[in-house]
């Protein structure tokens, strides 16, 4: 059974998302501005409102984020810039409706212009990953929290994070 958060407008969820640890402070500033970024988005052809096939390696993975995150779900993405973090951020619109593709001036791993995925997101806080359970982490890019997802919210509301 899936637990959803109440809130005035509509149940929400709670996801885990993970981003590529290569350039923390970097994404960390992109989030505070309102660009959640992605990786495997370093060509055009990589563009999800395309609904072509993803021509680079993992890039598929990327259609469960655009088509699943709706607005107001919340996000914890654990290791931005610190591995005893995790910032919360809340979508501001389904990301499927917001999301723009746009390929960034920062590099990936190999040396490629990458991080093209944007989704619309509201920077809302970050919280010590000591205060969350370790087992509700995941090694995947993006889960969903079911069961954590109730505890992820009071949590940060406890912490002054307003969801």
């Amino acid at each position: 059974m899936e637990i959803l958060i109440k809130n005035n407008l509509r149940n929400r969820n709670v996801w885990g998302y993970r981003l590529d640890k290569l350039h923390g402070p970097w994404f960390l500033n992109e989030i505070q501005q309102g660009r959640l970024r992605q990786g495997w988005g370093q060509d055009p052809k990589c563009n999800l409102s395309l609904n072509a096939p993803i021509p680079v390696a993992g890039g598929e993975y990327n259609r469960s984020i655009y088509f699943k995150v709706k607005k107001g779900d919340v996000l914890a993405i654990p290791n931005i810039d610190d591995d005893t973090k995790v910032t919360i951020v809340v979508a501001t619109d389904d990301f499927d409706k917001g999301y723009r593709f746009q390929i960034s001036n920062q590099c990936n791993k190999d040396g490629d212009p990458d991080y093209g995925h944007i989704f619309p997101v509201e920077y809302r806080g970050i919280l010590p990953k000591s205060l969350l359970k370790a087992n509700q982490w995941c090694p995947l890019r993006f889960w969903k929290m079911r069961k954590w997802g109730n505890f992820v919210i009071s949590t940060a509301r406890k912490h002054g994070i307003q969801i």
